[in-house]
């Protein structure tokens, strides 16, 4: 049997994750999943493949709002926003309309990073859609909404290496045990819960993966290692994107079954 294990959401693209007991499917990801992101004065979002110290910001869900933690101090940044303060902003290949948090935010974020940088959030009037896949939209993580891993698959590499990474590397949304290693990899159409989701592509792994989550410290692994077994179409490939086709608003939780609906019969 497969059974989610754990749901993790990332409110600001590249800082550290929240741990969830169960999490609202909507079309974007999950709620707050991704919601926020820093970008630079020309509107590039700011990530932990150049600033890997972002890994050592805390972020937790408060009444309203989240609060933001580094080195001891900390922010809150509120759910809702009345700025009319409008940034074209960058993510990869994708030019989006963001909306600028208040100066004192941005203010906070920038003495942190030693210059300039701006929090934002997607504005109501903008649209990213998942390349190959629209009309399915994201706000800002890499490519699509939903991210699963199976818990074998990281065993399997932890097999391999001399010092265990833990699953945070790897930045999942959700996370089973049951299967085989990669079991996730060829999934087509699964139900988790009450909610159908489909594949959008595997996912191709980056340097992110080789920042220790707790220390900021950069290493080799796990890219090596991978590299030598996980090598799919000169990528590597580690975990699976999905995108949610059904029953939106619903909760997934810890110890949802996961059905298979339909498998590929090739990457």
């Amino acid at each position: 049997m497969l059974t989610v294990n754990e749901l993790y959401v990332y409110p600001i693209k590249s800082m550290a994750g929240i741990s969830l007991q169960s999490a609202t499917v909507t079309e974007t990801g999950f709620a707050f999943d991704r919601y926020w992101m820093l970008v630079d004065i020309d509107g590039n979002c700011l990530t932990q493949r150049e600033f890997p110290k972002m890994a050592l910001f805390q972020v937790g869900f408060m009444d309203g709002g989240i609060r933001v933690t580094f080195q001891g101090d900390s922010i809150f940044v509120s759910n809702t926003s009345s700025s009319l303060d409008i940034l074209k902003c960058h993510i990869w290949e994708d030019t989006v309309l963001a909306i600028k948090e208040p100066n004192e935010i941005s203010k906070w974020f920038s003495r942190q990073f030693g210059h300039e940088v701006f929090l934002v959030r997607m504005a109501t009037n903008s649209v990213r859609h998942v390349k190959r896949h629209a009309p399915a939209t994201v706000h800002f993580p890499d490519s699509s909404p939903y991210l699963i891993v199976g818990e074998k698959s990281l065993n399997l590499l932890n097999d391999q290496l001399i010092s265990p990474i833990s699953m945070d590397r790897f930045r999942p949304n959700i996370v089973f045990t049951g299967g085989k290693a990669h079991e996730e990899d060829r999934w087509q159409r699964v139900t988790i819960g009450n909610t159908h989701f489909e594949s959008t592509k595997l996912c191709p792994r980056c340097t992110v993966t080789t920042i220790d989550q707790k220390t900021a410290e950069m290493g080799e692994e796990p890219l090596l290692q991978l590299s030598k077994y996980r090598l799919i179409n000169r990528k590597i490939m580690f975990g699976h994107y999905f995108k949610s086709v059904g029953n939106l608003g619903e909760q997934i939780g810890i110890g949802d079954t996961i059905a298979i609906l339909r498998k590929k019969e090739y990457f």
